[in-house]
């Protein structure tokens, strides 16, 4: 009978000693082929066909540094914008008086991925609090990382240019209003 042999089917006593020699765990443990389960692996299928209709994965990849470049400009030419958090610089170390953002991602493209994330300032103020959730009243989606910094994404696969300029807009309405 043909068997998955994977890593969570290795025998666990010698599943660390990476011999090239499956040692099968008896039992239908022995059958469990890895992280994550097969079920759980088949909607990879499709969102590979996706990735592909869409392109493919340069393509996409290209897109996101557009999206995030663009993005990036409108941020730091916002009047809130208080500059950039210098990468060795631990963020709550950051004590600005001035309500506004701090940029924490490199502004290296090829060393930042579709989300930037912002230090809302000042810290300790609950700025952040208020301002996310007056974003996401206006229909932002981010994501929170209390106490004072908030992260957005402008996924190639389903953000426009027109969905980060609104962005862009709803983070500075957020912060006239406080």
């Amino acid at each position: 009978m043909y068997r998955l042999a994977g890593w969570w089917g290795h025998n666990r006593q010698t599943r660390f000693h990476m011999s090239p020699e499956f040692d099968p765990i008896p039992g239908a443990g022995g059958y469990q082929h890895s992280n994550p389960p097969v079920f759980s692996s088949l909607p990879m299928i499709a969102t590979l066909e996706i990735i592909d209709k869409a392109g493919g994965i340069d393509v996409l990849r290209e897109k996101s540094e557009r999206l995030t470049g663009y993005f990036w400009d409108l941020l730091v030419a916002s009047k809130w914008y208080r500059g950039l958090a210098a990468p060795e610089q631990d963020p709550s170390s950051v004590s600005e008086r001035t309500k506004g953002f701090k940029i924490l991602t490199p502004s290296d493209p090829s060393q930042r991925g579709c989300q930037l994330s912002l230090l809302v300032l000042p810290q300790g103020s609950g700025n952040m609090d208020k301002v996310f959730e007056a974003m996401v009243k206006r229909g932002v989606v981010g994501d929170e990382r209390r106490p004072d910094v908030m992260r957005l994404s402008a996924v190639p696969l389903y953000n426009r240019f027109v969905d980060v300029k609104r962005a862009a807009d709803e983070l500075e309405r957020a912060f006239e209003a406080l």
